[in-house]
């Protein structure tokens, strides 16, 4: 989180919880898809209307306000939902082994 521009007053513990056996990589995820969710929000607008090509570009350009908004609480949730763990059970087992053998 800390390359990203995110709303004040995110619960840091909250997203702890929900993100729970996620590796470094599964969160750097989260957080790279969760900061698309303007630009996705913008483009979904924009297809509703049937534009494409030059229509498109111009489209996106009027609406460049709402491109890279800070990135909320909910956004950050939402995208925990749709971005699963990598590591499995059996990896943090073994992690966990490897941690009381040579910590």
């Amino acid at each position: 989180l800390r390359t990203l521009d995110v709303e004040h007053g995110i619960d840091l513990d909250e997203l702890a919880r929900l993100s729970d056996g996620y590796s470094g990589a599964d969160i750097a995820n989260v957080c790279r898809d969760a900061s698309m969710a303007s630009l996705r929000s913008v483009m979904d607008k924009a297809r509703r209307k049937g534009l494409s090509g030059e229509e498109l570009r111009d489209f996106v350009d009027r609406h460049n306000s709402q491109l890279g908004q800070e990135v909320t609480q909910e956004e950050l949730v939402a995208t925990l939902d749709k971005v699963k763990s990598s590591v499995g059970g059996a990896d943090l087992e073994k992690f966990a082994k490897w941690m009381d053998e040579f910590g």
